[in-house]
């Protein structure tokens, strides 16, 4: 192990960033607790210390299938310049047999349940990490019981980098926090539990709301700095609220969203902070120097227009595709659609394309193997060798772009699409000499309710349109302004996009139920997952959480939980599709 100077809270951010990956996609709380005090500049070895972390974490993540897994880290003073550090690694996974308990440090030894042997691994990890924390004036210790989880315990000794005691610049700290108020509200007791912790452990008051209507009542009325909520009822809260933020005797209260990673919401009145919430992006909040905000397509600013620009989107789901081309109409491209690998196939030979956005999953071949076989076209033409290929899924795990990347695909974008993402993605690979630098003037004034371009061709740009009142467009179970946003901030587009929803899911339904009259499980995880994606592209979350739990079980092969979920999958379906219906026939048609 090395010496040398570190930044902890760097070390920190950039373990939380890489694991909440992990946990995306998964049935899996994921909880950070740190304590603030600990000197943020340390001497020691960072690298080891992560490779530790990262070895308990993915442990966890494994052999969790549902529940929580929590990091908790403290500190203890072993002399006036160095700290031992305490990392507790919790989950609430299979837990570990009392016989098994001693093979869990022994060379190239692993344990033996009919769980453990689908997870790959050497059985070198534990003992890797272990003589690392040795090196480190440390060890691990575990605590288990089977069937209910595990505790791992690391701990290491490390050096204050500069300064004495009283003059180190700590992890996070909020300066008068005796004086700070602050009010949340988060429906998981375990999420709940973990940010009143950290707030009360920054030496603010922390107040929690017991229901999303006691949560607007406290937030009109209480004194607060700062007040959390989930991203799942931001916009109820927001629409209670007038969209306003009402100012107390302490002056403006700030409402804060606690993000899920994929998410993409348009929170403009609101600071938002991602999931897992810790100490250290609460304290940059309430201390000011932090602010991660998304914007509006209405406020989105177009930096460049490519009217000579050829782009083709390929996705098995006709409401993925109108919702891909809604988003890139302000970029004035020629835009093509095909709605599987094999209709590519046919549009790349009789098209010159800049740029083609590739869905991972799709039934018959799915985008990995569509992008092999347009790579093999190369051997004979070097277009189809240099095409640039974006990576669309709506599974944003760990390795995932790499493994997209060694597919022959040049990037990634993860669904539902963020503007800002996509803006990015689009100036870094279409052609310099085909984007159109806007001026300043122009890029205020974007066509906020045209149709998109022509599909298949050029087409005269329509005339600006005022966006129709959002609050007059209500569907129950459909955060409507979310997806009205993902459809590029046009309400024609977005009806659209939910009368092919409707077609879609029926379509879909018979689909899921002959998978499981034929046990085709496969194609079953296929259909689910595009029902997800769909769903969480207009703005129907809660069913989308359903259709990724069904999704789950299948890809574990669970085919007990399968059936006896499906038909209520099934059920809740049939019900968003008819209140979508309603909507639309209520609706007036522009």
């Amino acid at each position: 192990v090395e010496s040398k100077e570190y930044s902890f809270r760097r070390l920190l951010n950039d373990l939380v960033g890489v694991a909440r990956l992990w946990f995306a996609d998964k049935p899996i709380v994921f909880l950070v607790n740190a304590d603030g005090n600990i000197p943020d500049n340390l001497l020691g070895d960072d690298l080891r210390i992560r490779q530790v972390l990262t070895n308990l974490l993915s442990n966890a993540v494994k052999y969790t299938r549902n529940g929580f897994v929590s990091l908790d880290i403290q500190m203890e003073s072993v002399d006036a310049r160095r700290v031992r550090l305490v990392f507790k690694v919790e989950d609430s996974g299979i837990g570990i047999m009392k016989e098994d308990m001693d093979k869990l440090f022994v060379d190239f030894s692993r344990l033996t349940s009919d769980y453990t042997r689908k997870v790959e691994g050497t059985g070198l990890g534990l003992v890797i990490a272990r003589t690392l924390c040795h090196l480190m004036e440390g060890d691990i210790t575990v605590s288990s019981e089977y069937g209910l989880g595990s505790v791992f315990t690391a701990t290491l000794v490390q050096e204050a980098a500069r300064g004495g005691e009283k003059n180190r610049e700590k992890l996070a700290a909020v300066p008068d926090a005796e004086r700070k108020r602050v009010l949340l509200y988060e429906e998981n007791s375990f999420r709940a539990r973990s940010i009143l912790r950290t707030m009360r452990d920054l030496g603010m008051e922390a107040e929690e709301a017991s229901s999303l209507e006691d949560f607007i009542e406290k937030f009109r009325r209480g004194r607060c700095d700062r007040a959390f909520i989930s991203s799942r009822y931001a916009e109820a809260c927001f629409s209670e609220l007038n969209g306003s933020e009402p100012n107390g005797p302490d002056g403006p209260k700030r409402l804060v969203v606690m993000m899920e990673v994929g998410e993409m919401h348009t929170f403009e009145k609101a600071e938002s902070v991602m999931t897992p919430v810790y100490c250290v992006p609460v304290a940059d909040i309430l201390n000011g120097v932090a602010r991660e905000g998304y914007e509006s397509m209405e406020k989105f600013v177009v930096r460049f227009k490519a009217p000579a620009a050829k782009v083709l989107i390929v996705d098995d789901m006709q409401t993925n595709l109108k919702v891909a081309a809604g988003l890139m109409d302000i970029y004035e491209m020629d835009i093509h659609l095909a709605a599987s690998a094999f209709e590519a196939f046919t549009l790349l030979k009789n098209n010159v394309y800049d740029v083609v956005f590739m869905d991972h999953m799709m039934p018959k071949m799915d985008g990995v193997q569509a992008t092999g076989v347009i790579r093999e076209m190369g051997r004979g033409d070097p277009y189809y060798r240099d095409l640039p290929i974006i990576a669309l899924t709506a599974n944003a795990l760990s390795g995932q772009q790499e493994m997209f990347l060694r597919a022959g695909m040049n990037d990634f974008l993860a669904k539902p699409i963020e503007v800002k993402k996509l803006d990015t993605i689009l100036k870094k690979w279409l052609p310099s000499e085909k984007q159109i630098e806007v001026s300043d003037a122009e890029s205020q004034t974007r066509r906020t309710a045209a149709e998109p371009k022509s599909l298949t061709g050029p087409d005269a740009a329509a005339e600006p349109k005022a966006a129709p009142e959002r609050r007059n467009f209500t569907i129950p179970g459909v955060n409507c302004d979310y997806g009205i946003h993902l459809s590029g901030d046009s309400i024609d587009i977005y009806r659209d996009i939910l009368f092919s929803f409707c077609e879609e899911a029926d379509e879909t339904a018979v689909g899921i139920k002959k998978c499981l009259e034929s046990n085709d499980v496969k194609t079953y995880t296929i259909l689910v997952h595009s029902l997800k994606g769909a769903s969480r592209s207009i703005g129907a979350a809660e069913f989308g959480d359903l259709a990724f739990r069904l999704e789950t079980y299948a890809r574990e092969q669970n085919l007990e939980k399968i059936r006896s979920g499906t038909d209520g999958l099934l059920e809740s379906l049939r019900v968003l599709t008819g209140d979508i219906r309603s909507a639309l026939a209520e609706t007036p048609d522009p």
